[in-house]
């Protein structure tokens, strides 16, 4: 754990995107200065490099925005892993990693990054060493953790996946500590009666292309339509916050078949508006203490199990109430999430 009252900054960097990584950074940086911490927000872009913006991302009274980091011991900054690139610059600061979405990180190395744009250029296979070699040599460079680094910095973890990950790592368990982002208040406050009057025969779905495989996803959702024509399916896609909300309220089911780098936001928005889920096995999904749903739930990302998924998403959908009992779980877990924010940040940085 940090003592975090005995520094005189804590600088806190973010992205200036209104996504679920930085909403959960200001979060933070908003309970901190409500305990009397000196909290600096600098923004940055997604190669690294700090960026000065004329407003706070989320307007929080007492935090301030800074367009630099001062090196100092007397100073803590507390980074996501996507801006862990830029620790290599400082020597004396005590610095944080909080691990959001572990698959970005791993992502960024200029291996993926080159095998990936090789995918998406549809490349043929007998000029693969040329534009391989071609593609590795412009990407921009990302600098990652050494195996020193991981064992120098203190790592919040925010769920099992990246747990698990550290350990690989190596990192002692005192360099470590549990710290998950919660979701908004308006959705552990829901009222389940309220809720399920509104519920139709919809199923929201996940077309993220960074996350998920679109062309599988679009096979699974013409399988289901198919076998009933009765379901609106709607991409989250394209929507303002509010239309998300409205849309996760109204369906009775959620697919998510794309990566789970961490506790996402959305699939649990969705658990706690009542929707049943369908998800990938990837990342933190594959494993019953991240997404505690039933197995028969999660599926493998694989051709044949197209039409078992189209089956069971359009069975969950048309008989919810049958099934909506199975995810109270993971429902339970996410409204928790939102009641012991506070208390882990305190344990995190010892605030009494």
């Amino acid at each position: 754990m940090i003592e975090i009252k005995q520094y005189k900054k804590v600088y806190i960097t973010s992205i200036y995107e209104k996504t679920g990584g930085p909403k959960t950074l200001h979060q933070l940086a908003e309970f901190l200065v409500n305990q009397g911490v000196d909290v600096y927000m600098v923004y940055f872009e997604n190669v690294g490099e700090f960026v000065s913006k004329d407003e706070l991302l989320y307007e929080i009274n007492g935090v301030k925005m800074a367009p630099s980091i001062i090196d100092s011991e007397d100073n803590l900054l507390i980074v996501p892993e996507a801006n862990a690139d830029i620790l290599h610059q400082y020597k004396y600061i005590k610095k944080v990693v909080w691990w959001l979405s572990l698959d970005y990180y791993l992502m960024i190395s200029n291996a993926y990054r080159t095998k990936r744009k090789l995918y998406l250029k549809n490349i043929p296979f007998v000029f693969y060493p040329a534009a391989y070699l071609y593609f590795k040599l412009t990407l921009h460079e990302r600098q990652q953790l050494s195996d020193s680094d991981f064992q120098e910095v203190f790592h919040l973890y925010n769920c099992k996946y990246v747990e698990d990950y550290l350990k690989k790592k190596k990192v002692s368990l005192n360099h470590m500590h549990y710290l998950c982002g919660p979701l908004e208040e308006y959705f552990v406050t829901l009222d389940e009666k309220e809720i399920k009057k509104k519920k139709k025969n919809i199923v929201a779905y996940n077309c993220s292309t960074a996350k998920v495989n679109l062309k599988y996803v679009n096979m699974v959702i013409n399988q289901a339509a198919k076998l009933n024509s009765e379901i609106e399916f709607v991409p989250i896609k394209g929507m303002s916050r509010e239309e998300v909300l409205k849309t996760l309220i109204s369906a009775k089911a959620y697919l998510d078949l794309g990566v789970f780098p961490g506790p996402e936001r959305i699939p649990r928005e969705a658990i706690t508006s009542y929707c049943n889920i369908i998800t990938s096995t990837m990342g933190s999904c594959n494993n019953n203490e991240d997404v505690p749903i039933p197995l028969n739930y999660k599926f493998d990302i694989r051709r044949k199990n197209i039409k078992k998924i189209a089956k069971k998403l359009v069975d969950i959908t048309i008989n919810y109430e049958k099934y909506n009992c199975d995810f109270e779980e993971y429902r339970k877990k996410s409204k928790k999430q939102f009641y012991s924010f506070h208390d882990d940040i305190r344990n995190t940085f010892e605030i009494n």
